[in-house]
């Protein structure tokens, strides 16, 4: 997994040197909670790890924005949770804006600040979790709506 993620570094930040990339790599590791993990490989990964490991190798980077695709996807409600927790610690601390695209209600309002709704590829919806419960479409009501958790 470390080489992983050295790979960006070697190939975009042509600035650093060999231990700033170790060092960016440990404390990058140690963010997303794999730092015991550097030296494993992908198929030693479980679904969590894989998913750290994923969101590792876009943060070594330090992004200013981060783009996820279902980071939740697949995994069960407690690995889940710490997903959007990450998530959350990451936007917090690294100040980093998050671009979500998700089915998954509940971690969008766990972790989102503003939801957008898409309906047959139109935006149908935009706002907080809160506005979007009282919209007068009935669908961005329905998704949004805590009772559909």
């Amino acid at each position: 997994m470390g080489e992983n993620l050295a790979l960006p570094l070697h190939r975009l930040d042509k600035t650093k040197s060999l231990p700033e990339i170790k060092h960016a790599i440990e404390e990058t590791l140690k963010r997303v909670g794999l730092d015991h993990d550097r030296d494993k490989m992908p198929a030693e990964l479980s679904g969590g790890m894989s998913k750290r490991a994923g969101l590792a190798r876009a943060l070594v980077l330090n992004p200013k924005l981060l783009l996820a695709d279902e980071p939740t996807s697949g995994l069960d409600q407690i690995t889940a949770s710490e997903i959007d927790n990450l998530l959350i610690k990451v936007k917090k601390d690294l100040h980093t804006t998050l671009v979500i695209v998700t089915h998954d209600v509940r971690s969008a309002r766990r972790v989102a600040d503003h939801i957008a709704v898409l309906d047959q590829g139109r935006l149908v919806g935009f706002g907080t979790a809160s506005e979007l419960e009282k919209s007068d479409n009935e669908v961005v009501r329905q998704l949004v709506s805590e009772s559909c958790i």
